[in-house]
């Protein structure tokens, strides 16, 4: 294998691996799993900013996929 193509497979696996995660904590933040209900209210934030910040996880999430949109 070329060190370029080990390189990309690596660096979509490290992608991958902040990807999910993202996805996975932002769709929890926006059904309102009770865990994180808990934990904002203990912060004395209200339920739609958590939505709001799992949007904009998921959307973050989503931009890393595509090349134009990395930085």
């Amino acid at each position: 294998m070329q060190t370029i193509t080990i390189i990309t497979i690596v660096f979509w696996i490290l992608l991958a691996a902040f990807i999910v995660p993202s996805y996975i904590q932002g769709i929890q933040k926006i059904i309102l799993q009770k865990e994180k209900v808990e934990t904002f209210r203990s912060w004395n934030f209200s339920l739609r900013f958590m939505q709001f910040l799992g949007v904009v996880e998921v959307a973050g999430a989503t931009l890393l996929i595509f090349s134009v949109t990395r930085i």
